[in-house]
């Protein structure tokens, strides 16, 4: 069994972070555009469930925490 090494498989919106984390401002738009995108697979994901209220909030406020782990995890990554 192959061992995978930390950061090998990183997603795309994992690499946007740590390079925001890493002081690359430029990765804002990057971050912003997946929190973005992943708000729109939640709120697509509760519409196909049958919520009908509050899809939109509870997509972006489930987008920002997902991220806001992304970010403290690849900010924590970052100190090892």
């Amino acid at each position: 069994m192959r061992v995978v090494e930390l950061g090998e498989t990183d997603l795309p919106s994992a690499r946007a972070a740590k390079a925001l984390v890493g002081g690359d401002l430029t990765a804002i738009g990057p971050v912003i555009g997946w929190t973005s995108m992943r708000a729109l697979l939640i709120g697509s994901g509760l519409l196909l469930a049958g919520q009908r209220q509050g899809v939109i909030k509870g997509a972006v406020v489930a987008s920002l925490t997902i991220e806001a782990w992304i970010l403290a995890w690849a900010a924590l990554d970052k100190k090892a």
